[in-house]
């Protein structure tokens, strides 16, 4: 008798979370989770293509995708990159104009399982023309806006359909070839 075969989904969890296809012992588990984090930082100036840093380094710049993205990080994508546009929106209506906006998202992953982030940071800033006061009025008007954020904070229903999960071994699924730049 064969033993259980990893569903597909398991496998990809496991390799998008840095572990092997073999689940680590009881005891590594908690070590792996505690204290994992990512930084995201969207930065987008007028009509400039919106641009994504991970630390200092260009993910996107310019439209163009510069580096390899985890999946965590394209979610901070999406915080960052809606919060940032939202933002420029709120300006180009009060003031006709655009500064500089950087918003970072910060995602710290959660200790316990299931695997996922426990905590999201979203900072805004502006360039120097912009007080604190109008600063904190635009990411109010920003914040009813954003949709990524939104649905974040309204913890939305998520379905997985597990009936279309391939049932082919690992070997007998087609090759999946890396992006090179």
């Amino acid at each position: 008798m064969n033993p259980p075969r990893e569903s597909p989904i398991t496998k990809l969890h496991n390799f998008i979370t840095d572990s092997t296809f073999t689940p680590p012992p009881d005891w590594a588990h908690h070590l792996r989770m505690a204290d994992k984090n990512w930084s995201i930082r969207a930065v987008v100036h007028g009509s400039t293509a919106l641009s994504f840093f991970r630390r200092n380094e260009a993910l996107f710049a310019g439209g163009e995708r510069a580096a390899s993205i985890s999946p965590v990080e394209h979610l901070l994508i999406g915080a960052s990159g809606c919060l940032a546009l939202s933002c420029l929106a709120v300006l180009k209506e009060r003031r006709g104009s655009a500064t500089p906006i950087e918003v970072t998202a910060t995602g710290t992953k959660a200790a316990d399982p299931p695997s996922r982030l426990r905590l999201i940071e979203l900072a805004v800033r502006f360039g120097s023309e912009i007080g604190e006061h109008e600063a904190a009025s635009i990411v109010d008007a920003a914040e009813k806006l954003c949709t990524v954020t939104n649905t974040l904070l309204g913890s939305p229903t998520i379905r997985i359909d597990r009936s279309r999960v391939p049932q082919e071994s690992p070997q007998d699924l087609p090759e999946i070839r890396a992006e090179t730049g």
